[in-house]
């Protein structure tokens, strides 16, 4: 918030919905709200996987999908997954997870795989 128009614009749509709160002034609102993220306008490659479980919204992050890594992140890394966290705290453990990826990516030529966003040419049948 304040620092991309989409988001600004979203956020005063919200302002204009509190009819029932009682109204605080749009500077005091959007003083609040600045430098939040908005997760509805966020898009996949902001991180954001669009394979979502049915049931979770979308920033519940599901620590299943990494069942099949402890030996590669290893047991501290498996087991903080399924801990609840905030947001920061999240972000921490996403850096620390994707710096794991990176070595095993640099150490296997796979680094390349990292900005490629659609799956190659599959000719097989």
């Amino acid at each position: 918030m304040g620092r991309d128009k989409v988001a600004d614009d979203w956020l005063w749509l919200k302002y204009d919905s509190l009819a029932a709160w009682p109204k605080i002034s749009k500077s005091d609102f959007q003083r609040e709200y600045h430098g939040y993220y908005v997760l509805e306008l966020a898009t996949e490659f902001d991180g954001l996987s669009v394979y979502l479980s049915g049931v979770e919204e979308i920033n519940v992050f599901r620590a299943q999908f990494l069942k099949d890594t402890e030996d590669l992140i290893g047991t501290d890394l498996f087991e903080l997954a399924w801990e609840t966290q905030f947001a920061s705290q999240a972000l921490i453990y996403a850096e620390r997870v994707s710096k794991v990826a990176d070595k095993i990516a640099d150490k296997n030529n796979l680094l390349h795989l990292k900005t490629q966003r659609l799956p190659p040419n599959f000719t097989g049948g």
